[in-house]
């Protein structure tokens, strides 16, 4: 319910200010897709309600040892896991992100944020797609 309620507030809060874009929301630490999409279905309903507003489903992450392994190396876990399923769902998440018409003009440099991130600079030909 916490977390329902933090989603809820990083929702609210570009839109009491009238923040242009779309709000998307990615689940994290779900065990499988139908709780990932219970959560979205709890967040959307409570925006829905409260801000008439329904947020974009970005996707979703499972709870994942190697997600804290990685973070203990401070290596991303595409890097120390790249064949695990949450290296795979954040492709997808990466994906949708660069092609979303709107967001085009800001893709760019997010792309390059995201190299540098976890290629240190330099995609790798197919990583996102």
């Amino acid at each position: 319910a916490a977390s329902i309620l933090d989603a809820y507030s990083m929702i609210k809060v570009p839109r009491d200010m009238n923040a242009r874009g779309a709000v998307h929301v990615l689940v994290t630490q779900a065990e499988n897709i139908p709780e990932a999409v219970s959560v979205y279905n709890n967040i959307t309903a409570c925006s829905q309600r409260f801000l008439k507003y329904n947020p974009n489903y970005l996707g979703y992450v499972l709870k994942d040892p190697n997600v804290e392994l990685s973070y203990r190396l401070r290596k991303p876990l595409i890097v120390t896991h790249p064949d695990s399923e949450n290296a795979k769902l954040f492709g997808q998440i990466a994906g949708k992100l660069f092609a979303r018409p709107e967001t085009q003009e800001a893709s760019e440099p997010l792309e390059k944020d995201l190299a540098a991130l976890f290629f240190g600079g330099a995609l790798s030909p197919g990583v996102f797609g």
